[in-house]
């Protein structure tokens, strides 16, 4: 049975609000860094690098917001879902924002190294 919890009393336990603050400090910062150093160009820009082939995928420059678009998505999905099962695996129910901080830091990681192979 699905037991819902008041999302002030979901918010308050430290191991949703912490991770919850840095997840949304990283996206925020990830969207800053993306908007201060990537301007709307006609040029197509390089979209994914690998050591072995080099550029394989350029787009708009649209392409280079995935990260941070993606971010958003997956963290409101793993927040709503981490408030929906929080009454009955609260384990469960904590890892996922902690799991969320931790793929914020890889979609930073992804977001500056976009920005950098196109400055």
């Amino acid at each position: 049975m699905l037991k819902l919890y008041s999302p002030w009393l979901y918010i308050r336990d430290r191991w949703i609000y912490i991770p919850g603050l840095g997840v949304l400090g990283l996206i925020a910062f990830t969207w800053w860094y993306i908007v201060s150093r990537v301007h709307p160009t006609s040029d197509q820009v390089f979209l994914h690098y690998t050591i072995i082939f080099g550029v394989d995928l350029i787009g708009p420059w649209r392409g280079i917001l995935l990260p941070a678009i993606s971010g958003l998505i997956i963290v409101g999905i793993n927040f709503t879902v981490s408030w929906l099962i929080y009454g009955s695996n609260r384990f469960l129910a904590r890892l996922l924002p902690v799991a969320t901080l931790i793929l914020a830091v890889f979609l930073l990681l992804a977001a500056a190294l976009l920005v950098g192979i196109n400055t």
